[in-house]
């Protein structure tokens, strides 16, 4: 049996637009994972326009916090 990961919490990872990019990256293979919470990290607006690309070609994730 095959076992997939479908939530991730990286909330207060000190996670910046780097970080994100890299997640992002990850994000656009990824079919299993369908919640993602991100909060109380260090973003910012590239972070947050890796995610909304990434969002673009992921139709698994149903919840971002």
């Amino acid at each position: 049996m095959r076992s997939l990961c479908r939530h991730c919490s990286l909330a207060v990872n000190k996670i910046g637009h780097q970080g994100a990019t890299a997640i992002c990256e990850a994000l656009k293979f990824n079919g299993a994972l369908t919640k993602l919470d991100l909060g109380a990290n260090k973003i910012g607006p590239s972070g947050a326009t890796a995610i909304a690309e990434a969002l673009k070609v992921n139709g698994a994730l149903a919840v971002l916090k």
